[in-house]
Protein backbone atom coordinates (compact mmCIF):
# COMPACT_ATOMS: atom_id res chain seq x y z
CA UNK A 1 0.00 0.00 0.00
CA UNK A 2 1.47 3.17 -1.18
CA UNK A 3 1.76 6.42 0.95
CA UNK A 4 -0.90 8.38 -0.16
CA UNK A 5 -3.24 5.16 -0.19
CA UNK A 6 -2.21 4.77 3.37
CA UNK A 7 -3.38 8.41 4.45
CA UNK A 8 -6.68 8.09 2.79
CA UNK A 9 -7.00 4.75 4.48
CA UNK A 10 -6.42 6.02 8.34
CA UNK A 11 -8.48 9.56 7.01
CA UNK A 12 -11.47 6.75 6.74
CA UNK A 13 -10.82 5.05 9.98
CA UNK A 14 -10.83 8.51 11.95
CA UNK A 15 -13.83 9.50 10.40
CA UNK A 16 -15.98 7.14 11.14
CA UNK A 17 -14.68 4.37 13.59
CA UNK A 18 -17.31 1.90 12.55
CA UNK A 19 -14.95 1.34 9.57
CA UNK A 20 -12.33 0.09 11.70
CA UNK A 21 -14.63 -2.73 13.24
CA UNK A 22 -15.39 -3.64 9.71
CA UNK A 23 -11.80 -3.72 8.70
CA UNK A 24 -10.87 -6.00 11.47
CA UNK A 25 -13.59 -8.19 10.30
CA UNK A 26 -11.90 -8.54 6.88
CA UNK A 27 -8.78 -9.92 8.36
CA UNK A 28 -10.63 -13.75 8.84
CA UNK A 29 -8.25 -16.51 8.23
CA UNK A 30 -7.81 -17.86 4.94
CA UNK A 31 -6.87 -21.68 5.47
CA UNK A 32 -10.21 -23.29 5.97
CA UNK A 33 -11.86 -26.62 4.74
CA UNK A 34 -13.86 -26.25 2.04
CA UNK A 35 -17.80 -26.17 3.42
CA UNK A 36 -20.39 -28.70 2.40
CA UNK A 37 -23.56 -27.20 1.53
CA UNK A 38 -26.45 -27.53 3.81
CA UNK A 39 -30.37 -27.68 2.38
CA UNK A 40 -30.70 -25.44 5.21
CA UNK A 41 -31.93 -22.84 2.60
CA UNK A 42 -35.91 -22.89 1.34
CA UNK A 43 -38.07 -22.11 3.86
CA UNK A 44 -39.22 -19.30 5.81
CA UNK A 45 -41.72 -18.69 8.20
CA UNK A 46 -45.49 -17.69 7.33
CA UNK A 47 -46.75 -14.52 7.99
CA UNK A 48 -49.64 -13.73 9.81
CA UNK A 49 -49.73 -17.15 11.60
CA UNK A 50 -46.86 -16.74 13.44
CA UNK A 51 -48.05 -14.15 15.54
CA UNK A 52 -50.63 -13.99 18.74
CA UNK A 53 -52.70 -11.60 19.60
CA UNK A 54 -50.09 -9.16 21.18
CA UNK A 55 -48.43 -9.28 17.84
CA UNK A 56 -45.64 -11.42 19.16
CA UNK A 57 -43.51 -14.09 17.57
CA UNK A 58 -45.32 -17.62 18.85
CA UNK A 59 -44.11 -20.86 17.75
CA UNK A 60 -45.22 -22.18 14.82
CA UNK A 61 -44.13 -25.50 12.26
CA UNK A 62 -46.18 -23.81 8.74
CA UNK A 63 -43.70 -23.30 6.65
CA UNK A 64 -43.79 -21.74 2.84
CA UNK A 65 -41.42 -22.87 0.19
CA UNK A 66 -39.19 -20.14 -0.95
CA UNK A 67 -38.54 -22.30 -4.45
CA UNK A 68 -38.88 -19.07 -6.17
CA UNK A 69 -35.78 -17.57 -4.70
CA UNK A 70 -33.07 -18.80 -6.72
CA UNK A 71 -31.73 -22.43 -6.28
CA UNK A 72 -32.98 -22.60 -3.13
CA UNK A 73 -33.47 -26.02 -1.70
CA UNK A 74 -36.56 -26.75 0.55
CA UNK A 75 -36.04 -28.81 3.57
CA UNK A 76 -38.02 -29.53 7.17
CA UNK A 77 -38.87 -26.51 9.09
CA UNK A 78 -36.92 -26.18 12.21
CA UNK A 79 -38.45 -25.42 15.49
CA UNK A 80 -39.31 -22.08 16.86
CA UNK A 81 -35.91 -20.52 19.42
CA UNK A 82 -35.32 -22.39 22.38
CA UNK A 83 -33.91 -21.17 25.78
CA UNK A 84 -32.92 -24.80 27.01
CA UNK A 85 -29.60 -25.00 26.80
CA UNK A 86 -30.03 -28.98 26.31
CA UNK A 87 -32.22 -28.16 23.12
CA UNK A 88 -31.17 -29.60 19.51
CA UNK A 89 -28.17 -31.41 21.66
CA UNK A 90 -28.50 -33.92 18.32
CA UNK A 91 -27.98 -31.09 15.59
CA UNK A 92 -24.97 -29.81 14.54
CA UNK A 93 -24.15 -26.88 16.48
CA UNK A 94 -22.24 -23.88 14.73
CA UNK A 95 -22.36 -21.36 17.52
CA UNK A 96 -23.39 -21.57 20.80
CA UNK A 97 -24.00 -18.78 23.40
CA UNK A 98 -24.01 -20.62 26.92
CA UNK A 99 -25.27 -18.40 30.11
CA UNK A 100 -23.91 -15.37 28.57
CA UNK A 101 -24.16 -12.11 30.47
CA UNK A 102 -23.41 -8.27 29.53
CA UNK A 103 -23.95 -5.63 31.40
CA UNK A 104 -22.58 -1.57 29.94
CA UNK A 105 -22.44 0.53 32.94
CA UNK A 106 -25.42 -0.36 35.81
CA UNK A 107 -27.13 -1.39 32.79
CA UNK A 108 -28.05 -5.68 32.21
CA UNK A 109 -28.07 -6.00 28.36
CA UNK A 110 -27.46 -9.69 28.49
CA UNK A 111 -28.89 -11.87 31.41
CA UNK A 112 -27.54 -15.23 31.64
CA UNK A 113 -28.58 -16.20 27.71
CA UNK A 114 -28.20 -19.25 26.01
CA UNK A 115 -28.50 -20.22 22.61
CA UNK A 116 -27.36 -22.88 20.05
CA UNK A 117 -27.41 -22.10 16.21
CA UNK A 118 -27.60 -24.87 13.80
CA UNK A 119 -25.14 -24.57 10.75
CA UNK A 120 -26.23 -22.84 7.74
CA UNK A 121 -29.21 -21.69 9.79
CA UNK A 122 -30.94 -18.53 9.28
CA UNK A 123 -31.26 -17.05 12.58
CA UNK A 124 -33.47 -13.59 13.11
CA UNK A 125 -33.27 -11.98 16.62
CA UNK A 126 -36.02 -10.03 16.54
CA UNK A 127 -37.21 -7.69 19.44
CA UNK A 128 -37.85 -3.78 20.26
CA UNK A 129 -34.99 -1.53 20.25
CA UNK A 130 -32.48 -2.07 23.74
CA UNK A 131 -33.68 -5.87 24.02
CA UNK A 132 -29.41 -7.26 23.57
CA UNK A 133 -29.99 -8.17 19.56
CA UNK A 134 -26.66 -5.95 18.18
CA UNK A 135 -24.69 -6.98 21.20
CA UNK A 136 -24.96 -10.80 20.31
CA UNK A 137 -24.10 -10.01 17.34
CA UNK A 138 -20.67 -8.02 18.52
CA UNK A 139 -20.07 -11.13 20.65
CA UNK A 140 -20.04 -13.38 17.96
CA UNK A 141 -17.93 -11.28 15.96
CA UNK A 142 -15.62 -10.86 18.98
CA UNK A 143 -15.87 -7.03 19.11
CA UNK A 144 -17.48 -7.30 22.54
CA UNK A 145 -16.22 -9.51 25.35
CA UNK A 146 -19.17 -11.21 27.38
CA UNK A 147 -18.52 -10.82 31.24
CA UNK A 148 -19.70 -14.30 32.44
CA UNK A 149 -20.24 -17.44 29.80
CA UNK A 150 -19.05 -18.88 27.17
CA UNK A 151 -19.27 -18.40 23.25
CA UNK A 152 -18.24 -21.43 21.12
CA UNK A 153 -17.71 -21.80 17.04
CA UNK A 154 -17.87 -24.90 16.13
CA UNK A 155 -17.12 -26.37 19.28
CA UNK A 156 -14.01 -24.19 20.12
CA UNK A 157 -14.46 -21.55 22.90
CA UNK A 158 -13.75 -18.37 21.37
CA UNK A 159 -14.60 -16.30 24.47
CA UNK A 160 -15.51 -16.80 28.01
CA UNK A 161 -16.25 -14.67 31.31
CA UNK A 162 -14.13 -11.13 30.45
CA UNK A 163 -12.10 -12.69 27.65
CA UNK A 164 -11.46 -12.95 24.14
CA UNK A 165 -9.84 -15.92 23.25
CA UNK A 166 -9.84 -15.98 19.69
CA UNK A 167 -9.85 -12.22 17.73
CA UNK A 168 -12.56 -11.65 15.34
CA UNK A 169 -9.98 -11.87 12.07
CA UNK A 170 -9.78 -15.57 13.20
CA UNK A 171 -13.62 -16.34 13.57
CA UNK A 172 -14.13 -16.58 9.98
CA UNK A 173 -17.02 -14.32 9.68
CA UNK A 174 -18.19 -11.12 7.83
CA UNK A 175 -20.35 -8.69 9.15
CA UNK A 176 -22.71 -5.75 7.75
CA UNK A 177 -23.18 -2.66 9.96
CA UNK A 178 -26.55 -0.94 9.97
CA UNK A 179 -24.56 2.22 8.86
CA UNK A 180 -22.49 -0.30 6.08
CA UNK A 181 -19.61 1.15 6.99
CA UNK A 182 -18.15 0.94 3.08
CA UNK A 183 -14.84 2.35 2.23
CA UNK A 184 -15.88 6.16 1.18
CA UNK A 185 -12.65 6.82 -0.95
CA UNK A 186 -12.57 3.29 -2.35
CA UNK A 187 -14.47 2.12 -5.10
CA UNK A 188 -16.81 -0.64 -5.49
CA UNK A 189 -14.67 -3.35 -6.65
CA UNK A 190 -11.69 -1.71 -4.38
CA UNK A 191 -14.02 -2.17 -1.45
CA UNK A 192 -14.41 -6.22 -2.23
CA UNK A 193 -10.65 -6.30 -3.40
CA UNK A 194 -9.47 -5.05 0.25
CA UNK A 195 -10.65 -8.19 2.23
CA UNK A 196 -9.45 -10.21 -0.26
CA UNK A 197 -6.29 -8.42 -0.45
CA UNK A 198 -5.82 -8.54 3.65
CA UNK A 199 -6.25 -12.56 2.61
CA UNK A 200 -3.21 -12.96 0.35
CA UNK A 201 -5.45 -14.54 -2.32
CA UNK A 202 -3.73 -14.34 -5.69
CA UNK A 203 -4.94 -11.23 -8.25
CA UNK A 204 -6.68 -13.07 -11.00
CA UNK A 205 -8.70 -15.29 -8.17
CA UNK A 206 -9.61 -12.03 -6.15
CA UNK A 207 -10.85 -10.70 -9.82
CA UNK A 208 -12.96 -13.24 -10.44
CA UNK A 209 -14.18 -13.64 -7.17
CA UNK A 210 -14.87 -9.96 -7.15
CA UNK A 211 -16.70 -9.59 -10.59
CA UNK A 212 -18.65 -13.00 -9.96
CA UNK A 213 -20.01 -11.75 -6.86
CA UNK A 214 -20.70 -7.85 -8.40
CA UNK A 215 -22.77 -9.80 -11.34
CA UNK A 216 -24.67 -12.13 -8.56
CA UNK A 217 -25.84 -8.45 -6.42
CA UNK A 218 -26.49 -7.16 -9.86
CA UNK A 219 -23.41 -4.26 -9.54
CA UNK A 220 -21.20 -5.55 -12.77
CA UNK A 221 -21.79 -2.30 -14.09
CA UNK A 222 -21.35 -0.05 -10.96
CA UNK A 223 -17.60 -1.89 -10.21
CA UNK A 224 -15.56 1.63 -10.67
CA UNK A 225 -18.20 3.85 -9.05
CA UNK A 226 -17.83 5.65 -5.09
CA UNK A 227 -19.94 5.15 -2.73
CA UNK A 228 -21.41 8.34 -2.33
CA UNK A 229 -22.65 8.05 -5.86
CA UNK A 230 -24.75 4.73 -5.25
CA UNK A 231 -28.09 4.62 -3.79
CA UNK A 232 -29.44 3.05 -0.97
CA UNK A 233 -29.94 0.07 -2.59
CA UNK A 234 -26.78 0.06 -4.05
CA UNK A 235 -24.50 0.45 -1.32
CA UNK A 236 -26.46 -2.41 0.40
CA UNK A 237 -25.68 -4.40 -2.03
CA UNK A 238 -22.36 -3.34 -1.93
CA UNK A 239 -22.14 -4.03 1.83
CA UNK A 240 -23.65 -7.50 1.25
CA UNK A 241 -21.20 -8.23 -1.50
CA UNK A 242 -17.87 -7.26 0.46
CA UNK A 243 -18.96 -9.38 3.04
CA UNK A 244 -19.29 -12.77 1.36
CA UNK A 245 -16.80 -12.26 -1.30
CA UNK A 246 -14.13 -13.62 1.04
CA UNK A 247 -16.73 -16.61 1.62
CA UNK A 248 -16.72 -16.85 5.27
CA UNK A 249 -18.76 -19.49 6.90
CA UNK A 250 -20.58 -16.94 9.40
CA UNK A 251 -22.69 -13.72 8.49
CA UNK A 252 -23.45 -11.45 10.96
CA UNK A 253 -26.27 -8.41 10.02
CA UNK A 254 -27.26 -5.50 11.96
CA UNK A 255 -30.48 -4.23 10.46
CA UNK A 256 -29.38 -3.50 7.18
CA UNK A 257 -33.02 -2.97 5.63
CA UNK A 258 -34.21 -0.81 7.76
CA UNK A 259 -34.16 2.66 5.84
CA UNK A 260 -35.17 1.05 2.88
CA UNK A 261 -38.57 1.09 1.55
CA UNK A 262 -40.76 -2.12 1.21
CA UNK A 263 -39.75 -2.90 -2.28
CA UNK A 264 -36.44 -2.96 -2.48
CA UNK A 265 -36.58 -4.83 1.12
CA UNK A 266 -37.60 -7.91 -0.74
CA UNK A 267 -35.65 -7.47 -3.52
CA UNK A 268 -32.53 -7.68 -1.62
CA UNK A 269 -34.01 -10.02 0.44
CA UNK A 270 -34.63 -12.26 -2.37
CA UNK A 271 -31.06 -11.73 -3.25
CA UNK A 272 -30.10 -12.90 0.61
CA UNK A 273 -31.85 -15.99 0.29
CA UNK A 274 -30.06 -16.90 -3.06
CA UNK A 275 -26.57 -16.49 -2.11
CA UNK A 276 -27.69 -18.32 1.46
CA UNK A 277 -28.80 -21.08 -0.83
CA UNK A 278 -25.74 -20.84 -3.00
CA UNK A 279 -22.81 -20.50 -0.42
CA UNK A 280 -24.26 -21.84 2.88
CA UNK A 281 -23.04 -19.81 5.70
CA UNK A 282 -25.03 -19.27 8.67
CA UNK A 283 -26.84 -16.07 9.10
CA UNK A 284 -27.91 -14.31 12.01
CA UNK A 285 -29.94 -11.24 11.12
CA UNK A 286 -31.18 -8.37 13.90
CA UNK A 287 -34.42 -6.53 13.30
CA UNK A 288 -37.53 -5.04 14.93
CA UNK A 289 -39.34 -5.52 11.45
CA UNK A 290 -41.37 -8.34 11.53
CA UNK A 291 -41.63 -8.68 7.78
CA UNK A 292 -37.73 -9.04 7.36
CA UNK A 293 -38.15 -11.66 9.77
CA UNK A 294 -40.72 -13.25 7.74
CA UNK A 295 -38.81 -13.16 4.61
CA UNK A 296 -35.16 -14.39 5.89
CA UNK A 297 -35.49 -16.56 9.18
CA UNK A 298 -35.71 -20.54 9.04
CA UNK A 299 -35.99 -19.47 12.93
CA UNK A 300 -37.47 -16.62 14.84
CA UNK A 301 -35.85 -16.04 18.34
CA UNK A 302 -37.43 -13.28 19.82
CA UNK A 303 -35.34 -10.97 22.88
CA UNK A 304 -36.81 -9.13 25.52
CA UNK A 305 -34.28 -7.64 28.55
CA UNK A 306 -31.73 -8.89 27.61
CA UNK A 307 -33.34 -12.95 27.51
CA UNK A 308 -34.90 -14.86 24.97
CA UNK A 309 -38.65 -14.00 24.97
Amino acid sequence: MGASSLSHFRAALDENAHLLLACRLHFVSAGRAARAHDCSAGWRSTAGPNLNIDGEWRPTLDCESLSDHGDSVPCPPRDFCTSDPSASDTSMNHIELDGVSKTFGERVVLNDLSLKIEKAERLVLFGPSGSGKTTVLRLVAGLEVPDGGEIRIEGRIVASSGKNLVPPEKRDLGMVFQDLALWPHMTVQQNLMFGLNARRVKKREAEVRVREMLNRVGLEHRSEAKPHQLSGGEQQRVALARALVTQPSILLMDEPLSSLEDERKRTIASDLLGLHSQFGFTLIYVTHDRSEADMLASRVCQLRDGRLA
